[in-house]
């Protein structure tokens, strides 16, 4: 598709309430918690049921507003329980780390070309048997892979050596979190609510043990997950562009279509080295041509400019993506010639039909020849498919 300098604009004029200046108030709310201490959004008000982490903030994945900076302390602003009481979390005091054994030291062991092994855990590693029972278990609860809970399992030692006793921690955060660390490490798109639902603690607890351990052990996190970056670019442009909408991000069609096109990306292969920022602006902006009827070059010019972004970077991400919706349209019959607005409300039965002409190609089925990286259509692909439902 060539872009067009006359397209009729997405955006409408500014409204009062737009830009990213709406959430201003919204950021590092590190102290905010309801009268009962449960934490909450000082955004959205409400008690938030997915965190993510972004850049070293966590945001809540119902308005995509940060909800708490990188933490000053071990643990949010709640009386915590003392360890051994029946009804809450165990909580540990920290260990002493000897001088000059600071958190950097332990960056420098974490993966550190020419380290000893038996650098990882010394003889004044503290006992961690404890520790590792709860790491165990928590990770067979959140189903992470095997290399994800070995690599945790070392990390175990060291992020307990970088917690001096200025601060307390809650054990079952801190083996999430690390179990998530780990995860991240292997670029997994491990989802940090998964972890804290498998180890029974918050998201938001969570959270903020994890980036404490970056903050600790002096590392940087890892690229945000695809998933959170679509949530909070829709933070900025939802605002602007649909700023009648009150209810959560996620409800939103546009968001639902970026981030059901991001998974089917994702299954097919097609996000491998991009850069995830300027992806998931490209495929809000797609989700814009499936709501709304905009035009690929104009929605792609005005998020682009929304967010920061170069226009014709963000463009090509979405020819890109547009490119493998036609190379998957001859799944769905009766979308032939539709254009990418129409397809992208089908990605759903998409994803399914994809999935299913994996299964007959692996199995020697009929589904026409594989392509790198993703299963080609075949003549017998969408028939195949059809019937293996």
């Amino acid at each position: 598709m060539e872009d067009d300098d006359d397209e009729q604009p997405l955006l409408p004029p500014p409204s009062p309430r737009g830009g990213a200046g709406a959430g201003a108030d919204g950021g590092g709310g590190a102290g905010a918690a309801a009268a009962d201490g449960v934490p909450f959004c000082p955004a959205c008000g409400t008690e938030p049921d997915e965190v993510e982490e972004v850049a070293g903030e966590l945001i809540c994945m119902a308005c995509g507003l940060s909800i708490d900076a990188a933490p000053s302390a071990l643990v949010h602003q709640r009386a915590l329980p003392r360890a051994g009481d029946a009804d809450g979390p165990a909580e540990g005091t920290g260990f002493l780390v000897a001088e000059g054994d600071t958190g950097a030291v332990a960056a420098a062991m974490l993966r550190g070309p020419g380290a000893p092994r038996g650098a990882r855990a010394g003889p004044s590693a503290p006992d961690v048997r404890a520790h590792q029972a709860a790491l165990a278990a928590g990770a067979g609860a959140a189903r992470l892979p095997a290399g994800a809970v070995g690599d945790a399992a070392e990390l175990v030692p060291l992020v307990m050596k970088a917690f001096s006793d200025a601060g307390r921690y809650v054990m079952q955060a801190t083996m999430a979190a690390t179990a998530y660390l780990a995860a991240r490490n292997l670029t997994l798109g491990t989802s940090l609510t998964d972890v804290a639902v498998g180890f029974g603690v918050t998201p938001l607890e969570v959270g903020r043990h994890y980036l404490t351990i970056l903050k600790l052990m002096g590392s940087a996190p890892p690229p945000p997950r695809l998933d959170a970056l679509i949530v909070r670019h829709a933070s900025v442009l939802l605002p602007r562009t649909f700023p009648e909408h009150d209810g959560p991000l996620r409800g939103h069609p546009v968001v639902r279509h970026g981030r059901q096109l991001g998974e089917l990306m994702g299954a097919v292969d097609a996000l491998s080295g991009r850069n995830p920022a300027l992806a998931a602006a490209a495929l809000l902006s797609l989700g814009y041509c499936a709501h709304g009827g905009a035009r690929p070059s104009a929605a792609a010019a005005d998020v682009a400019a929304l967010l920061g972004f170069d226009r014709h970077a963000v463009r090509q991400h979405a020819k890109d993506f547009e490119a493998e919706l036609a190379r998957l349209s001859p799944l769905l019959p009766f979308a032939a010639g539709a254009g990418v607005g129409q397809l992208v409300p089908h990605v759903p039965l998409l994803l399914r039909l994809n999935a299913v002409v994996a299964r007959l190609q692996a199995g020697g089925g009929s589904g026409g020849g594989g392509g790198e990286g993703a299963p080609a259509v075949g003549p017998g692909g969408a028939a195949a498919a059809a019937a293996a439902l």
